[in-house]
């Protein structure tokens, strides 16, 4: 998932669709990655949230990318 959003800014629903989850548990996960700094709120609208890695985030894809190659 956060590699999903270290490269654009996605819902809970186009990252449950994306990912084949259910969204409840997307956004559980969002919010356990918001607690360690790794996602934030790009924009809102409405009531949809667009959430996107913080640079801590998209360093740390970066760092796991580099490792598994």
């Amino acid at each position: 998932m956060l590699t999903i959003l270290s490269g654009a800014a996605h819902t809970p629903t186009e990252i449950a669709k994306l990912e084949n989850k259910h969204t409840c548990h997307v956004s559980r996960a969002i919010k356990e990655l918001k607690v360690q700094g790794l996602v934030e709120v790009a924009w809102s609208e409405s009531r949809e949230r667009h959430y996107r890695a913080t640079r801590s985030g998209y360093a740390l894809v970066l760092n796991l990318s580099q490792h598994t190659k």
